[in-house]
């Protein structure tokens, strides 16, 4: 029962992360667009960053 409930929490959570992005989308384009322009532009540099990333220590 626990557990069902923290997975609910997660998806919850990251709904509301996903609308308020598409508020900010919405409201303020230029504000979203650097924001999602901050990641990785291409494929390899995408997949050398989540390589770099699941490899280094917490």
């Amino acid at each position: 029962m626990m557990l069902n409930m923290l997975a609910l929490l997660g998806v919850l959570l990251t709904a509301l992360y996903f609308i308020g992005l598409a508020a900010v989308a919405l409201a303020i384009p230029e504000r979203a667009g650097r924001f999602l322009a901050s990641f990785a532009e291409t494929p390899i540099a995408h997949f050398v960053e989540m390589t770099l990333r699941l490899r280094s220590p917490s």
